[in-house]
């Protein structure tokens, strides 16, 4: 059995009450609560609409505890824009708001014992905020990363010695085997995110495992080094150029492996648009590599032929959905990549109102 107790949460002029709709559930019933907003304020509250759920959660919103200690939140978490006037609801002085929400579907409640459940929740009481207002409410930026309590996984340093002589033929080493075994064994899904990406190894396992069926996401820098990377230096091309060769290869089946790919430009958390690395603005050096949603890679290596060929590197290996878990939703949520970063199959980035080029951006 569940027994569910919870803690009203009150704000500067609003009250949150938190009802379960049983007083206690058995291990076959889905545990759901009703949050009513209270406005006791003699002014209008907003409300983001994010903290106001309507049956499915999509982002840990409230802490819960079993016995004293914490449950896992093991739901969706949907990456938010900087917040606007139209991502707020409305609730006037004196008023009431409720919503009925699941909770067993998105935390891991399967365990019999006392719940506590705490809601938090953000307001601004103000008719007319503007959007430079709203943006300085936004604490989403949080790189630092506390790990869930977890059990041993393992782990393993996946490196490579330095090779400076010419030619791209030094490849046999644990860095390149893993990678290589990465891109042939993945069985759902790929998500990488390097500043460079154009080794013939790196290039080649995209088109191969997007050809199996497998989901690829790549997030990558606009431009980065293209002086050092472009034609000429043969090093693979910039990102720009590989972008367009991985898509016209995909195509070439006609099978329809090139919706198995999907391409991002960086973009930094505070834009709407990516800056070409000639702009000197927003570059992001990231090198992260997961598989499957369980094992991850990080470390000092790009997806370049420089790391694939050439230089030192420390990179390390894991096994851990739940570690894997939480380093993408950091990725996710320190920056706008996801929302605003992705490029269409013509290889081309298009903004909202259908510019081409990024680096008119101001």
């Amino acid at each position: 059995m569940i027994t569910i107790m919870v803690i009203h949460v009150f704000g500067q002029d609003l009250s949150v009450s938190i009802a379960p709709t049983l007083s206690q559930y058995s291990d076959k019933q889905d545990v759901e609560v009703i949050l009513n907003y209270k406005n006791q304020g003699s002014k209008k509250v907003l409300i983001y609409k994010w903290y106001f759920p309507n049956q499915q959660l999509f982002h840990p919103l409230f802490e819960m505890t079993r016995d004293g200690k914490r449950v896992a939140y093991v739901g969706p978490v949907v990456k938010r824009r900087t917040p606007i006037a139209e991502d707020m609801v409305s609730l006037e002085s004196g008023k009431s708001i409720s919503t009925r929400v699941q909770l067993s579907s998105v935390y891991n409640m399967t365990e019999t014992g006392n719940y506590a459940i705490r809601f938090n929740v953000r307001t601004k009481t103000a008719a007319d905020l503007s959007p430079e207002a709203l943006e300085n409410l936004s604490t989403d930026f949080t790189p630092f990363v506390f790990h869930s309590p977890h059990k041993p996984f393992p782990i393993a340093l996946i490196n490579r010695l330095s090779h400076g002589a010419p030619g791209h033929r030094n490849t046999v080493n644990p860095q390149n085997v893993a990678w290589t075994s990465a891109f042939r064994y993945a069985q759902r899904s790929i998500f990488i995110q390097s500043p460079m990406f154009n080794a013939s190894g790196a290039v080649d396992g995209v088109i191969s495992a997007c050809q199996r069926g497998v989901q690829v996401v790549l997030w990558l820098d606009l431009g980065y080094d293209g002086k050092k990377e472009g034609f000429g230096t043969f090093q693979g091309g910039t990102n720009d150029h590989v972008a367009k060769k991985l898509y016209k290869k995909l195509k070439e089946g006609g099978d329809g492996a090139e919706n198995n790919l999907q391409v991002f430009w960086y973009t930094a958390k505070d834009q709407t648009h990516p800056f070409h690395f000639a702009q000197k603005k927003r570059n992001c050096h990231v090198k992260f590599m997961s598989i499957d949603d369980q094992v991850g890679i990080m470390g000092t290596g790009n997806m370049d032929t420089q790391t694939w060929c050439h230089s030192a590197e420390t990179n390390t290996m894991i096994d851990s959905p739940l570690i894997v878990k939480e380093w993408i939703e950091a990725l996710y949520k320190n920056q706008s990549t996801g929302q605003y970063g992705r490029i269409g199959q013509d290889g081309k980035w298009r903004d909202a109102n259908g510019n081409l080029d990024p680096r008119a951006g101001k």
